[in-house]
């Protein structure tokens, strides 16, 4: 039971930081496109 716990704990927290870098490249891209689009 503590081992399904833990488990648990550590693919949500995997999940968090999956999520977090996703959101930040997204950001970056969208930063990225919004300068490209302005030099045009």
């Amino acid at each position: 039971m503590v081992h399904l716990g833990s488990w648990m704990t550590d693919a949500v927290w995997r999940l968090n930081i999956l999520g977090s870098w996703q959101s930040h490249v997204l950001k970056l891209l969208l930063n990225s496109s919004s300068i490209h689009t302005s030099d045009l």
